[in-house]
């Protein structure tokens, strides 16, 4: 069995100002100051996993796509609940879920699901899996999503559960009409794009880093 080569990156480095509420971008321009807000974007994603009750024990992950190592992935330590975790507590691992940077294990078995579809698809840097209420009961094991940067897996993962929730009260008040199609496409052209994707997740970014600011550390 081949050994792991351990990563040390100093996550410290790069850590920008408070970025202004709103949905102003942040200007990142070197590999740490991008790996740093990206990290903190990540740690608030397990907060608001918290926030919202989408927690279940040690189910759930979010996983993101290192910036300078493309085939290591950031991703929450087995164990650690989503409203305890801080940037400090993000493990590195590679494509095999081996841990290449922190003291903590990974599940495994839930990483592996994470893993195939990065390698599959690289133009996916984030994905976002758990168990949440109405996402579970619409689909049994829960839902998944994924997306080109961690604010727009995010922020598809909050409106998916949300519209799992709409379905299942549709259905329980009766007999439901379809959307046509043609205008079920034209409106997630206009409103569910990347774009939207990514300023949605801004007002929630904000919120929950002047709520729970330890985050950041």
């Amino acid at each position: 069995m081949a050994k792991v080569v351990p990563i040390s990156i100093d996550i410290s480095k790069g850590k920008l100002p408070s970025k202004p509420k709103g949905i102003e971008m942040v200007e990142c321009k070197t590999m740490e100051e991008i790996r740093r807000d990206q990290l903190q974007r990540l740690t608030a994603g397990f907060r608001l996993f918290s926030y919202f009750g989408y927690d279940e024990g040690v189910a759930g992950h979010i996983t993101l796509r290192d910036p300078e190592f493309s085939d290591h992935f950031w991703v929450n330590p087995l164990g650690v609940h989503f409203s305890q975790i801080k940037v400090s507590d993000l493990l590195l691992v590679n494509h095999d879920g081996e841990v290449v940077q922190g003291d903590r294990p990974v599940n495994i078995a839930a990483f592996a699901i994470h893993s195939r579809l990065h390698k599959a698809r690289p133009d996916v840097n984030a994905a976002a899996h758990s168990h949440s209420m109405y996402g579970k009961t619409f689909s049994t094991f829960g839902i998944l999503s994924t997306g080109p940067s961690i604010d727009i897996a995010l922020w598809y993962y909050f409106s998916l559960e949300r519209c799992c929730q709409s379905q299942l009260m549709a259905d329980a008040a009766g007999k439901t009409t379809l959307i046509p199609h043609e205008t079920a496409i034209k409106t997630r052209e206009f409103i569910a794009n990347d774009l939207a994707a990514w300023a949605s997740f801004q007002p929630l970014f904000d919120m929950i880093s002047e709520k729970e600011p330890d985050l950041l550390d």
